[in-house]
């Protein structure tokens, strides 16, 4: 076993909250680690004021640093109201077309993230289809325009999965209520 897993490993078994760093796309992010595999990371995210912000399925190999203990994450814990967090005993890392299945069916939409492309890209959506290489989105527009359309994604390219952010489901809310009118 390596040095990483094991601690991985910890970090789950005593909920240690760690604060997460990519250094490839400058980001970083608070939060529990929910599970691991080989390939990937998932985590129950927190704002450093320490507001709930969903699930990320982070690809292991693209993680820099991961830090816990220190004063900066001990009062970040302790801003975290421990009603919030979700149950997460049913998630298990096993592929990323699993996951993406899991999230979509749980809560409706998908945040996916392409950042080797660009760091700023993202698509919040419904899963459409997928077959294991390939994701076709019915994406939610902006806020601005509540545009709908679809997008066919690689999975080569995904770097990153979010689920049920505060943003996502404040897009949804947005288009089903424009669904009903």
């Amino acid at each position: 076993m390596s040095l990483e897993t094991k601690y991985l490993g910890k970090l789950k078994h005593y909920q240690t909250l760690v604060d997460i760093s990519i250094d490839r796309y400058n980001d970083f992010d608070f939060g529990y680690v929910v599970d691991f595999n080989d390939e990937f990371l998932l985590i129950e995210r927190f704002e450093s004021e320490g507001a709930y912000d969903g699930l990320s399925l982070l690809r292991r190999d693209r993680v820099s640093r991961i830090r816990w203990g220190g004063n900066e994450i001990s009062s970040v814990s302790k801003l975290i109201d421990p009603s919030l967090r979700e149950e997460n005993d049913e998630f298990a890392v096993t592929s990323l077309e699993d996951m993406l299945r899991v999230f979509n069916e749980r809560y409706g939409c998908v945040t996916i993230h392409v950042q080797d492309v660009n760091d700023d890209i993202f698509f919040i959506g419904e899963i459409h289809e997928m077959d294991g290489e390939t994701l076709v989105l019915h994406e939610f527009g902006t806020k601005l325009t509540l545009d709908r359309k679809y997008s066919m994604i690689s999975f080569d390219d995904i770097t990153r999965v979010d689920a049920n952010t505060q943003y996502a489901r404040s897009l949804e809310k947005l288009f089903l209520k424009k669904k009903k009118d």
